[in-house]
């Protein structure tokens, strides 16, 4: 696995590959007031099946619809609180909630899973 790179990308499951995948892409928060934390937690324990969201379908709905309007916070948010109850991970639910309680803008887990993407602004990095 490489290092990241810069803002994010939103990647069709079905491409050949994630050059070719990409729908939407964007710079990401201004790293100069905004912090951004990777917990990384491990493998996945299971792969969901495409049944698996289809009851959460709502909350994809809402993340594709914030990143449209370009608000990407509101948008990884969304996807994170649909992955999480797709993948049935109550731990992953108790870390980004803890992480907004103490002051995140954004949380949520990466759409592959299982890590979990905080974005808070610097000042709040005391509480994190």
């Amino acid at each position: 696995m490489g290092l990241p790179t810069p803002g994010w990308k939103l990647i069709d499951p079905h491409a050949n590959s994630i050059a070719e995948g990409v729908l939407f892409e964007g710079d990401g928060p201004n790293m100069e007031h905004w912090l951004v934390m990777i917990v990384c937690r491990g493998e996945r324990t299971k792969r969901p099946e495409l049944e698996d969201f289809i009851p959460h379908q709502k909350a994809f709905q809402n993340s594709l619809e914030a990143l449209q309007e370009m608000n990407e916070l509101v948008a990884l948010t969304w996807n994170g609180r649909g992955t999480v109850a797709v993948m049935n991970d109550i731990q992953g639910r108790k870390i980004t909630n803890d992480a907004m309680i103490n002051g995140a803008r954004a949380a949520g887990m990466s759409g592959s899973g299982n890590a979990i993407i905080v974005v808070a602004p610097k000042v709040s990095i005391a509480n994190l």
